[in-house]
């Protein structure tokens, strides 16, 4: 019987093992979706996503859609509110110090749009809603009434932030959403229903609501016009001229000043536009009438021009002219403002009176500055004065080459 041989197993390098070793774990890493995240255990990630703060995060949802869905669970747990908000209203976030309230809840809201943007906008706008529901419980628990000033600034930050960019008729559904979910059409009910003054504290309410979620975080006129339109076009135009007034009179700590006056506007200037007859600078009026948009304005000026109140309209188009111009506006929207008046009136010697009585407003204007400056000497600073002269005589070249430029170069129709 013969003896054969043993056969013994090749023996291999350690160097060799730990090669086959680093290919096999590069070519695992290589087929996950998040790379080497995927050898974590999510208790791990979930850590490491409590040190980024809010911009860090958004940056991480747009680099693929796992990394999006990893950072989407930890935004559904406990720990992430308390990482990315203070317990309270009044305190700083953890971890990041000197990080305001509202910058903290504009970085929130460029989170949600970034992590958000591959979603349909129904979608959207129930992850919006949900994460503010988690925050009002974080804050508040269970506390009911309307929220404090800071929260409405908060959430004003965070929804306009989430929605930059949004087209207008999802912005649409996001105001037609909010006015479902909270009291906001029954609180607009009982207070335009109620004399001016009669609810001080709802009204206060209603101005802190609107303005601070909708109006006041604007970063452009025309975003601010878009809000505006939407609060007022459910109203008819009496309570849309009150609600204006609510929304930017003169108030207190906790209520509206119905009864405000003030001094050097013409009786009558404001009359259509608030039910009380309160004196308002006619600047204060051309304010208003350039953030509430050209149907509002149109719809004033020409009830007034058609009700033989030449004078007061000129006087009107005026002050818009000067606010145009002080807040960088061009005049061509006043331009479209007064050619619609003169379509309104029909009438061609009242649409040439109202012309001549544009051009002799903007000569009083001029005149009573500089007669005030001559009987008052001592009332004004003097170089004031001629900073106002220097606004008013610009404003009126601007619209007067504006309308040269439409008689000599007529509008494509």
């Amino acid at each position: 019987m013969l003896d054969l041989p043993i056969r013994k197993k090749p023996r291999r390098s350690s160097r060799l093992e730990l090669k086959e070793m680093q290919e096999v774990k590069l070519k695992y890493v290589a087929d996950c979706p998040v790379g080497f995240f995927d050898m974590l255990p999510p208790e791990i990630i979930h850590n490491v996503f409590g040190w980024l703060d809010a911009v860090d995060l958004s940056t991480l949802t747009v680099t693929s859609k796992s990394t999006r869905d990893l950072v989407e669970a930890w935004l559904a747990t406990p720990g992430a509110l308390a990482s990315l908000l203070p317990r309270h209203v009044f305190e700083e976030p953890p971890c990041r110090p000197g990080t305001g309230l509202l910058t903290t809840f504009q970085r929130l809201g460029l989170l949600q749009k970034r992590s958000t943007c591959l979603y349909f906008t129904r979608d959207r706008l129930r992850i919006l809603w949900n994460f503010v529901d988690r925050v009002d419980a974080y804050w508040n628990g269970d506390s009911p009434g309307m929220p404090s000033a800071v929260t409405l600034a908060c959430y004003g930050r965070f929804l306009h932030a989430a929605i930059a960019g949004w087209e207008e008729c999802e912005c649409d559904k996001v105001f037609q959403t909010i006015e479902g979910r909270s009291r906001t059409v029954q609180l607009v009910e009982r207070v335009l229903s109620s004399p001016p003054g009669a609810a001080k504290e709802d009204e206060v309410n209603l101005r802190l609501f609107y303005r601070l979620l909708y109006l006041d975080p604007c970063r452009t006129m025309r975003e601010r016009q878009f809000w505006m339109n939407r609060i007022l076009a459910p109203q008819p135009i009496v309570r849309q001229a009150r609600l204006m007034y609510l929304l930017y009179g003169p108030r207190t700590h906790d209520e509206i000043l119905w009864d405000e006056t003030t001094d050097s506007i013409p009786h009558g200037a404001q009359q259509d536009l608030f039910s009380a007859p309160d004196h308002w600078l006619a600047e204060n009026v051309a304010c208003l009438l350039l953030l509430a948009g050209d149907r509002l304005a149109v719809l004033l000026l020409a009830n007034k021009a058609l009700n033989g109140r030449i004078g007061e309209v000129a006087r009107l188009l005026g002050a818009i002219c000067i606010m145009s111009h002080k807040f960088n506006r061009s005049q061509n929207w006043m331009m479209g403002v007064v050619q619609q008046v003169c379509h309104a009136i029909g009438n061609p010697r009242d649409r040439t009176n109202l012309m001549q009585a544009i051009w002799d407003a903007f000569t009083t204007q001029i005149m009573d500055l500089w007669d005030m400056r001559r009987t008052h000497p001592g009332e004004r600073d003097p170089d004031l004065i001629e900073e106002d002269v220097q606004l008013l005589v610009s404003a009126h070249a601007e619209f007067g080459k504006v309308v040269l430029s439409r008689a000599i170069i007529p509008c494509p129709r």
